[in-house]
């Protein structure tokens, strides 16, 4: 029995060492699995906070946009007859077309021309408007003939006559003055714009050409292979770090993903150029220094009114010939992602680990690969509904997305003729299916609290430090929103103009926006490189606090800037920064079912004292782009629905191939 014993030993032995190996083995691997994914899901982490930067910052051209198209039809028009916006006008205000006076007897609905000839504006007559009607006419005075001097009314005829004289003068110097501001305030509106949609451009371009290196960097400026190589080691077991071989990662918006030179972004961006129209009030002196209103776009820059030189300085200068780092200044509405063009990351590991009972000999190769990717949030509506595989935009001829706001060159051109080029005349939705936009009423009025304070005027200069500043390519500072330096808080025309650019639903539906996105500003990455640090619009180095998303929403809640019917805020304008919390989220822990109770709301905000996050929420709803893993079947499948509702499905852009991932095609 014992010799039995010691022969079946060796057996057993044999056994359950290989039952050890095995286990181990089995564990090692699933090991060697976990911490593939966990590296898989931090990589695409830091792309998603990338595209997230880049989403907000496509955000904050939007915002531009819309100031742009405020400035031209709230600011711009609020002296004219019945403008809802003018304190004059007594209307409850609608969601229903104004009509612009053009002569006291036509009207129509359209983009009011400039004009800021009116008492509204600091260094204006109180009693003298030229912009009642668009095409307001003012008639000569008659002379006034003092007689022969032996006459005993003489000297009351020849006061009479001087007075005449120097109201028909004041007559034409305020015409020509009218003309000269009213271009003035087009320019200056339009170079702001170009000069804010320039730098916020370049620094989504330098964002984009970041996440599309092979090796890119994250926010904080560290190696993102360096950090996802970190990650692996600190999970794996001790026999899987000691045998660890290969490691590869693949970035998906790198290969193959040349810079455009069209545009200077990656393939994957494709940026929304627009040619748009901006009409003023052209006030000519005619005889007897008599005053009429004509319309003329900006473009026509041979038409440049008399005395604008004296009145801007070297504006004229500047909009001839503008910056050289600006990018010619070519305006663009904001940039569209491709959607077959998928971000997603891919990590590949080997490890060979030793067992105890197997000290000889070759060991084990164990091979672990995992795919993740950003999902949920979004850069910013496409120009139009669809985008089918294969191409380079959205589709020409689908129906656009934001039907009112100016079209993608490549679908409309400036022909000259103001009639034809209505469309060209900057306007947005305010939410999705809006057909009238600043063309409201309701929406023409916001601000009329804050345009109609008899304490602050509005005042032309309050545009000089954001021109100044905007002209300095490392101004970090550099904010588009007028600024009264004098005043505390800025002024009126700056709570007017943040309020103005606070998100709406339009924006709340299509875009990822961050409340708190100073908190990206912190990030290494941005706060080395001036071209990325793209602030909030209404901040300034000189307010004692960062200005946010949220402070935009916070003043344009405001009493000042609530509807004209009593109690009842304007519906479209966000009533709170929770608001902004519209991307994916999960029920809980286990369960990815969408939550309708947390869209859009925040049951636990961060504390003061703690670390920002997109969102800046602990328990409730989110912004921007989250994380999720996905197998190879799914990034080689020919049926993505990828292109909008209606579009044929396909495969993305670059299927990544075996070779490519394990290193094989080395």
């Amino acid at each position: 029995m014992a010799i039995f014993i010691a022969l079946i030993f060796q057996v057993l032995f044999v056994f359950f060492a290989m039952i050890i190996n095995i286990g181990l083995t089995v564990h090692d691997k699933i090991n060697l699995q976990n911490s593939v994914d966990l590296a898989a899901y931090y990589a695409a982490s830091k792309q998603a906070e990338i595209l997230n930067a880049i989403a907000h910052v496509n955000y904050q051209i939007r915002q531009d946009y819309k100031l742009l198209a405020y400035r031209m039809r709230v600011i711009g028009g609020v002296g004219y007859l019945g403008h809802p916006s003018h304190d004059s006008y007594n209307v409850p205000a609608k969601e229903v077309p104004w009509d612009v006076p053009v002569d006291g007897n036509t009207f129509y609905t359209d983009q009011p021309a400039i004009c800021i000839g009116h008492a509204r504006w600091v260094g204006e007559d109180a009693d003298e408007n030229l912009c009642r009607f668009q095409l307001n006419k003012i008639p000569a005075l008659p002379r006034l003939p003092a007689g022969p001097p032996f006459i005993p009314t003489y000297g009351i005829n020849l006061q009479a006559s001087q007075a005449t004289e120097e109201a028909r003068r004041a007559i034409g110097e305020k015409c020509r003055r009218t003309a000269a501001m009213n271009w003035y305030y087009a320019a200056i509106a339009n170079m702001i714009f170009k000069l804010d949609v320039s730098r916020r451009r370049a620094a989504i371009a330098e964002l984009a050409k970041a996440v599309s290196e092979a090796d890119f960097k994250d926010l904080d400026g560290n190696s993102v292979k360096t950090g996802t190589m970190k990650t692996l080691e600190k999970n794996l077991t001790i026999a899987n770090a000691k045998g660890r071989g290969k490691f590869i990662l693949y970035n998906n918006l790198s290969s193959p993903n040349p810079i455009n030179p069209e545009t200077g972004m990656p393939a994957w961006l494709m940026p929304i150029f627009i040619e748009y129209s901006i009409p003023y009030v052209f006030s000519t002196v005619g005889p007897g220094n008599s005053c009429e209103n004509n319309v003329s776009e900006l473009m026509d820059t041979n038409n440049i009114p008399p005395g604008v030189t004296d009145a801007t300085g070297n504006l004229t200068g500047l909009i001839l010939n503008p910056p050289a780092t600006s990018n010619g200044l070519f305006p663009i509405r904001g940039v569209e992602k491709n959607p077959w063009w998928m971000a997603f990351v891919a990590v590949y590991a080997e490890s060979s680990p030793r067992k105890p009972f197997a000290p000889f000999g070759s060991a084990i190769k164990l091979k672990a690969r995992a795919f993740a990717k950003p999902f949920g949030g979004r850069i910013g509506p496409w120009e139009t509904k669809t985008w089918s595989p294969g191409s380079k935009t959205s589709d020409t001829l689908a129906a656009p997305i934001d039907p009112l706001a100016v079209p993608r060159i490549d679908r409309q051109r400036r022909t000259g003729n103001l009639a034809q080029d209505r469309i060209l005349f900057p306007n947005y939705s305010k939410f999705p299916g809006d057909i009238l936009g600043l063309k409201s009423t309701l929406a023409l009025s916001h601000g009329r609290k804050a345009l109609n304070n008899e304490v602050e005027r509005l005042n032309i200069g309050d545009y000089d430090l954001p021109l100044t500043s905007l002209l300095n390519p490392n101004s970090p500072g550099g904010d588009a929103i007028a600024f009264d330096p004098r005043t505390v808080g800025g002024g009126a025309l700056r709570r007017a103009e943040v309020a103005a650019v606070a998100p709406d639903l339009f924006d709340l539906t299509y875009y990822s926006i961050d409340a708190n996105y100073f908190y990206y500003m912190q990030k290494e990455l941005l706060s080395k490189n001036p071209r990325l640090l793209t602030a909030d619009l209404g901040y300034q180095k000189t307010l004692p606090k960062p200005f946010t998303v949220s402070d935009q929403i916070n003043t344009a809640i405001q009493p000042e800037f609530n509807s004209l019917i009593p109690g009842d805020p304007r519906f479209y304008v966000s009533q709170t920064p929770a608001h902004t919390l519209t991307g994916w989220t999960q029920t809980g822990e286990a369960d990815y079912g969408f939550p309708s109770d947390k869209f859009g709301k925040c049951d636990s905000p961060i504390r003061a004292d703690a670390p920002a996050n997109p969102g800046n929420c602990i328990i409730g709803g989110r912004t921007g782009y989250s994380v999720k893993l996905v197998s190879y079947d799914y990034i080689m499948s020919s049926a993505h629905q990828l292109g909008g509702e209606g579009a044929a499905p396909g495969p993305i852009i670059h299927q990544i191939q075996e070779g490519e991932l394990t290193g094989a095609s080395e």
